[in-house]
């Protein structure tokens, strides 16, 4: 049903699942292998690699080719779509990479700020 409102919430939920963008990104550098996107990211299990290039070819962003061989192989390129997707997101990663530091500080900040609200409002509910 939110999908049929709002389609975005779809597809951004996919683009901000923890692992989509780093495979999109290693994808990118040219046709890839299951084997060299694991070793080439470090902390997926091969199970979550697995799901997240099912969702990403059932999604349109990733072919999928098996290839001939022995032991047959798979190999993974993006798509057009796929390449459009990282065009698109480019620009926030590199939003987030100059701005990160500067909302650090905010969450520092804002943390720092509210303890001493959280102290004031104590203080302030023994008094009454």
């Amino acid at each position: 049903m939110d999908e049929q409102i709002c389609p975005a919430r779809s597809v951004l939920s996919r683009i901000g699942e923890r692992w989509t963008m780093s495979v999109c990104g290693h994808i990118d550098r040219g046709v890839t292998r299951f084997g060299d996107l694991s070793a080439s990211l470090p902390g997926i299990s091969a199970k979550v690699l697995s799901e997240t290039l099912t969702r990403l070819e059932r999604d349109g962003l990733i072919d999928r080719q098996v290839l001939d061989g022995r032991p047959p192989g798979v190999s993974y390129e993006l798509t057009a779509l796929g390449r459009g997707l990282l065009e698109t997101v480019r620009p926030v990663v590199r939003w987030a990479a100059e701005n990160s530091p500067r909302m650090e500080e905010a969450r520092r900040s804002y943390d720092a700020g509210d303890s001493l609200r959280a102290t004031s409002r104590r203080a302030s509910l023994r008094q009454a």
